[in-house]
């Protein structure tokens, strides 16, 4: 874990100048607790930006939709108003974008080590109208798989 202890923050109130001001984080365990789908993010204290690439890092789960999500927490500090697409987030989004790439190479995650995540990743960096496209029916075909009847069981024999 990167980072340094925040006791004398927490003791006197004051953050040092040089304290970090955001922090990256990363959830692998797609769907396996909770149901939360694969997702790397970046923290500010004004800005939450996560990207879900929907992923496990083995064909056991089945794949989610990849989508942004933008939350400004000093207006929306529960998270309920997603604005990843709000025209007056725009400079935001490609700043903390950014402050992602930034953050991922810092600490040495580039990918390499999962290349079918970072594939999607790199896919939907921009998420465009056909990465939105796409998403939809990755959104549709993730539905039709957790509605789908679970394969017929074998019938018990009746007693004679």
């Amino acid at each position: 874990m990167q980072g340094r202890s925040f006791k004398t923050i927490c003791e006197t109130g004051r953050e040092p100048a040089d304290w970090k001001k955001a922090a990256y984080y990363r959830y692998w365990m797609h769907l396996a607790h909770h149901d939360n789908p694969g997702h790397l993010g970046l923290r500010t204290k004004d800005y939450k930006l996560i990207f879900y690439y929907g992923l496990g890092r083995d064909d056991k789960t089945p794949r989610t939709p990849p989508g942004w999500e933008l939350y400004d927490l000093k207006k929306d500090p529960q998270e309920l108003v997603n604005v990843y697409d709000a025209p007056t987030y725009a400079s935001v989004v490609t700043d903390l974008k950014k402050q992602l790439t930034a953050r991922r190479h810092a600490i040495g995650d580039d990918g390499s080590d999962y290349p079918e995540i970072e594939a999607v990743v790199q896919e939907f960096w921009n998420y465009d109208a056909a990465a939105r496209a796409k998403a939809e029916q990755i959104s549709h075909d993730f539905r039709a798989t957790m509605e789908a009847p679970a394969a017929a069981a074998p019938k018990a024999k009746k007693p004679n």
